[in-house]
């Protein structure tokens, strides 16, 4: 690869846009897949739980995690999110997900 394209690609992970930002975000969970489903089974997430994740990427893990229970809250920050990402929410179909795209300093975690 030329550096036009690594910076290219540097941007999308940083700043995602566009169908770029939705490729890079897809081929980062199959990719980290291993890594997020270790994690998840770490976490033996119990009923009523409330999560809390920053940097939760395009979300993609996040009904893995409410799975489990339908009782159990989630927060995700993603400060490197488009604003059009949080359509996901509906996508998911899931009432006890709220997802806020700041920095984690900025984050309100009252429910």
């Amino acid at each position: 690869m030329d550096e036009t394209t690594l910076r290219f690609i540097a941007q999308q992970l940083r700043q995602p846009s566009g169908e770029p930002g939705r490729e890079v975000g897809e081929r980062m969970n199959v990719g980290n897949a291993h890594v997020n489903l270790a994690a998840i089974a770490a976490l033996r997430v119990a009923p009523h739980d409330r999560i809390l994740e920053v940097g939760m990427g395009n979300g993609a893990f996040v009904p893995l995690i409410l799975g489990i229970d339908s009782s159990v809250r989630y927060v995700g920050c993603e400060c490197a999110a488009r604003r059009d990402f949080f359509g996901q929410r509906t996508r998911f179909g899931l009432e006890s997900v709220r997802f806020q795209w700041k920095s984690p300093g900025d984050l309100s975690l009252q429910t």
